[in-house]
């Protein structure tokens, strides 16, 4: 199969995220290491071709993210996960 697209789910509420500090609490309590993996992974899809008759068919990445408490610190967070890829 072909992988048309990553998405990295920033959202989750889950117990086992919050004991991992994956989902929405890694967007919570360490945007900077979200921002971090957005980059690693945007430079690996970068790298990978889905369709070797077409190279330049690459998955696209997206961000499922929940909203923070200050609707300031949604936008920047936002901002920054866009920018790094």
């Amino acid at each position: 199969g072909v992988i048309k697209g990553v998405d990295f789910n920033l959202g989750c509420p889950q117990k086992c995220a919050l004991d991992g500090c994956f989902g929405g609490f890694l967007a919570e309590n360490k945007p900077e290491l979200a921002v971090e993996c957005v980059v690693a992974m945007k430079k690996t899809i970068d790298g990978f071709r889905t369709d070797s008759a077409n190279p330049t068919t690459l998955p696209v990445l997206s961000c499922k993210i929940r909203l923070l408490e200050e609707k300031g610190k949604t936008l920047e967070f936002a901002q920054a996960l866009q920018q790094a890829g």
